[in-house]
């Protein structure tokens, strides 16, 4: 009995740590790093799909080859659409934009190229960028309408199949949402009596044309369950609807440049309507399910940043209060300015995968097992040999976790030595900072004095533009007791 007891108060903190801490990247532990390849994967690339002047899938494709890229993700825009209702009849007396998307492209045609372009040397796989929700402020009569949140941006990932993608649930889908029985009884009944009335009194006509506006003042008549009531809160309904619809089907979602300052100002979009989005990098606290968020590495400081917003989320999964962590990606968001001249492949995605397949892609993306860098203009970019921590007969690579045991130590080794500074953060703290000629650095890791402790590296250049310029942000690895 007394050995029972002892058994089981050894077993219970294991147990519930496993319990707290369910982490899907345990497949990455005690792997050793010579077993896994390298490969370079570029994201959020725009085409023709989603604008005339963007080039063609096949350009895109193409470019990317002679860049060396290994995994190509075009992300266009799924759609475009916004409506606007004139009271007090919004649902009869409606103007709308409807621009170049996916969805007007022809989902499956979408589907289809991105499929065709792949080569033996070149991998594609399908994204999309969607605007879950949007509003208004002004009045056209005043000779300014603002549309606000255009730009509020989530990246999907991981859906190949037609009716998943069609019936994504964002605003002004058409394909979206079920039908709204409820908001028509009452108009057909206004009808149904107008109809009766007619029989015997002429002037029954005008309430069956009275219940024929208020049933078409009811468009649309497909609406999204959080149309009506907040299911997840308010500010952003509609993004947590749409995270939770994309895990359901087996995909993954991205918050797209959360914290880029863009679209702050206010700007004409056509004749006296303007578009305005603020920075919203409180969209990564006030969501969870996504996969994660995605960064330029440039001026992004309040998220990427020791102690920024990455870190509190970061820190909220470390105390039990998320079910997962999120990764940092590297995103360039590229096609919006000009053409396929453009470098548009600063921003990289670099993997480390057993084989060159779509499911291994996928599931590196889906475990952290990757770092985000940016390639500048002006040099080679730098690369990331080794990021791991090593305790005895265990290794983690990004995004993995091991158990402390004495002499573990945490490794990070670049290809070649030049001029940077290396930052390494544990738990949203700068704990050591490296400056100079540095090739690779090797730290012994103190005894854990949490529950679950995670460290992550930055590596920065000099000053471009007068911001901060991270090369590499590592994703995280994690440490328990």
């Amino acid at each position: 009995m007394f050995f029972l007891f002892i058994k089981s108060k050894i077993l219970s903190p294991l147990v519930t740590l496993l319990l707290l801490f369910p982490l899907p990247v345990l497949l990455w532990a005690g792997s050793s790093d010579e077993d896994l390849q390298q490969l370079t994967a570029v994201t959020h690339v725009h085409s023709y799909v989603s604008a005339a002047r963007h080039p063609s899938l096949h350009a895109v494709a193409s470019l990317a080859e002679k860049k060396d890229v290994d995994v190509l993700v075009p992300t266009d825009h799924f759609l475009k659409k916004w409506e606007y209702g004139f009271d007090p009849l919004p649902g009869i007396l409606r103007v709308w934009s409807y621009k170049a998307c996916v969805l007007k492209f022809g989902v499956p045609s979408y589907l289809s190229i991105i499929d065709k372009i792949q080569t033996p040397d070149l991998m594609t796989m399908p994204g999309l960028e969607i605007t879950p929700e949007y509003s208004f402020s002004g009045h056209p009569a005043r000779g300014q309408l603002v549309v606000h949140n255009s730009q509020k941006h989530l990246l999907v990932y991981g859906l190949t199949k037609k009716e998943d993608i069609v019936s994504l649930p964002v605003m002004s889908n058409p394909h979206a949402g079920e039908w709204d029985w409820t908001k028509i009884i009452l108009p057909f009944l206004a009808v149904v009596s107008g109809l009766a009335l007619m029989v015997r009194w002429p002037a029954g006509l005008l309430v069956v044309v009275f219940g024929l506006f208020w049933m078409l003042n009811q468009r649309p008549f497909h609406r999204l369950p959080v149309m009506e009531e907040s299911v997840h809160g308010t500010e952003y309904a509609f993004s947590q609807h749409l995270i939770d619809y994309v895990r359901e089907k087996g995909g993954w979602t991205v918050w797209a440049h959360p914290a880029s300052t863009k679209e702050e100002k206010t700007r004409k979009y056509f004749r006296s309507v303007y578009k305005q989005t603020d920075p919203y990098p409180q969209a990564l606290l006030k969501t969870t399910g996504y996969l994660g968020f995605g960064s330029s590495l440039l001026s992004d400081d309040e998220v990427i940043g020791a102690g920024g917003v990455w870190d509190q989320v970061l820190t909220e999964y470390a105390a039990g209060q998320r079910s997962a962590p999120v990764w940092c990606f590297a995103e360039q968001d590229c096609g919006e300015e000009a053409g396929v001249g453009l470098d548009i492949y600063q921003a990289r995605n670099v993997l480390w995968v057993k084989k060159k397949t779509k499911s291994s892609v996928s599931e590196a993306f889906q475990k952290g097992c990757f770092y985000p860098t940016m390639r500048h203009r002006q040099g080679p970019g730098l690369n990331l040999k080794k990021w791991l921590i090593v305790s005895q007969d265990q290794t983690a690579l990004s995004g993995g976790k091991v158990i402390w045991r004495p002499g573990a130590q945490l490794k990070v080794l670049l290809d070649r030595k030049k001029t940077f500074k290396i930052t390494i953060i544990q738990n949203g703290s700068v704990w050591m900072t490296f400056q100079g000629w540095e090739k690779s650095v090797t730290v012994p890791l103190p005894k854990s004095r949490a529950l679950l402790d995670y460290y992550r590296v930055l590596i920065e250049t000099n000053n471009i533009d007068s911001n901060k310029s991270y090369i590499i942000v590592t994703n995280p690895i994690f440490v328990t007791m």
